[in-house]
């Protein structure tokens, strides 16, 4: 278990640091095409801003949603309360707690995450007009 746990965290990495370099590369292909002269990407660019982030802050919520009916179905069912000592409890809610805020984190970066990278590789090939 500890390797997918730690795996998820690689992908969530990953995605953040690619996010991280695409961003700028962007703007700065962007700014440089502007600067050119080339106003045809600002049109577009606010509208997938728009669309990335509502698809992001959707899919965050939408996670949220269901790892709050997974907690209250799983604290309904657990009467009466589960055995072990209280660091053990402790432990594993602090570990399903860090999953969860990584499934959160992880939804919510995809849709910016793709649109940032594949605006990178299209405007990297792409010549200014």
């Amino acid at each position: 278990m500890a390797s997918k746990k730690n795996a998820h965290a690689r992908s969530v990495a990953r995605m953040a640091t690619e996010l991280g370099v695409a961003a700028p590369l962007v703007v700065a292909q962007r700014l440089s095409r502007l600067r050119a002269g080339d106003g045809s990407e600002l049109v577009g660019m606010v509208v997938e801003k728009q669309l990335a982030f509502t698809k992001s802050w959707l899919a965050m919520v939408d996670v949220g949603i269901r790892l709050q009916q997974q907690m209250m179905t799983s604290w309904l069912g657990s009467f009466p309360p589960a055995l072990g000592s209280p660091q053990a409890r402790l432990r594993r809610e602090v570990n399903r707690g860090t999953a969860a805020a990584l499934r959160i984190v992880d939804a919510g970066l995809r849709p910016v995450h793709r649109k940032a990278v594949s605006n990178s590789k299209r405007l990297s090939k792409a010549k200014p007009r």
